[in-house]
C-alpha cells in the first residue's frame, strides 16, 4: 500500500502525502470530526494518526474491524487518543483507510491500479492472486493479499535497487528513501522493530540496519540494504491458533536477525 502511494504521488495523482483524510474520504463516511479530517497520509504510513484501537496489545480489534458493517466507517468514527504524529499505535484499519485514498483519487479498485503500475512492472500475475476486499467492495488495505515467496522477493529486489526493478523504474528512489527511514519510534511495540517507516519497520543487528514487513505467523520480507541481503520466508497461517502463529512468527524472524545476518 505504501509503495502505491508513492507511486500515485510520483504520478501527481495525489500531490503528497502531507494531504488529509479530509480530502478523500467523505465519498466513504456521512461524517468525519475535524480532527480526523485534518490527519496527513503521511500519519497513516507511519501508524500514528492518534486514532484508536492498537492491534497489537488487543488482536481482538482487527477481528472487531473485520467485521464491521463499514470498515472506513468503523476507523473513521473511533476515538481519538492522541495527537497525529505523536505516537505510533499499529492499527490495521487505518492502513486500510489508504485504500480508501487510493480508490477515490485514482478512479480505479487498488488491485487495478496496482496491476498497472506494479504488478505488472514486477511480472507478477495478480489475477491468480486473491485481495480480499471489504464490505463497501474496497481491497484491504491492511491484510487479506496473497502473494507467493518469489513474489515477495522481486519485492525486495525493487526495494534494494532504491525502486528500480531490471533497470526500470517504478517507484521513485526519494519515496523509497523515505518510506525506509526511521520516521518514529514504535516504543518497542513489537520484538526487533523498534523503528518505523513507511509501513516498514526498522532496526538494526550486528551494525547492519534493516528493514522489514511481516503479516500474521510468520510471513517476513527482510532487507539488509549494506550486505543487499533479502530475506523471504513463509509459514503456514490458516487454521492455527494465536498462540502458535505468535510462536513461529518470533522464532522465524528471530533466526533471520539474529543468525542468518550474522554469517555476513
Amino acid at each position: 500500500m505504501a509503495t502505491l502511494l508513492g507511486i500515485a504521488v510520483d504520478n501527481g495523482i495525489i500531490s503528497s502525502e502531507n494531504d488529509t483524510l479530509g480530502k478523500f474520504l467523505y465519498h466513504y463516511c456521512s461524517e468525519i470530526d475535524i480532527a480526523k479530517s485534518g490527519i496527513k497520509i503521511s500519519n497513516i504510513l507511519t501508524m500514528s494518526s492518534g486514532i484508536s484501537g492498537n492491534e497489537l496489545m488487543y488482536p481482538n480489534e482487527y477481528l472487531n474491524w473485520f467485521y464491521s458493517n463499514n470498515q472506513i466507517e468503523y476507523t473513521l468514527t473511533k476515538p481519538m487518543n492522541s495527537l497525529p504524529g505523536e505516537k505510533f499505535n499499529y492499527n490495521s484499519g487505518t492502513a486500510h483507510l489508504l485504500s480508501g485514498i487510493l480508490t477515490q483519487a485514482t478512479g480505479n479498485s487498488v488491485k487495478d491500479f496496482a496491476k498497472e503500475h506494479l504488478f505488472k512492472e514486477l511480472d507478477i500475475n495478480i489475477d491468480k492472486h486473491y485481495w480480499q476486499v471489504d464490505k463497501q467492495g474496497l481491497n484491504n488495505g491492511g491484510a487479506g493479499l496473497q502473494l507467493t515467496a518469489y513474489d515477495m522477493l522481486k519485492i525486495g529486489q525493487l526495494y534494494l535497487n532504491k525502486g528500480v526493478y531490471q533497470g526500470k523504474r517504478i517507484v521513485s528512489e526519494d519515496w523509497v528513501e523515505k518510506s525506509t527511514r526511521k520516521q518514529i519510534s514504535t516504543d518497542n511495540a513489537q520484538p526487533f522493530g523498534p523503528y518505523y517507516g513507511y509501513f516498514w519497520w526498522i532496526g538494526e543487528t550486528h551494525g547492519y540496519e534493516y528493514y522489514f514487513a511481516n503479516g500474521y505467523g510468520g510471513q517476513f520480507l527482510v532487507i539488509v540494504p549494506e550486505i543487499k541481503l533479502i530475506v523471504v520466508a513463509t509459514n503456514k497461517w490458516l487454521n492455527i491458533d494465536t498462540n502458535t502463529a505468535n510462536k513461529q512468527w518470533y522464532s522465524t524472524l528471530e533466526m533471520i536477525i539474529k543468525k542468518i545476518i550474522s554469517i555476513y
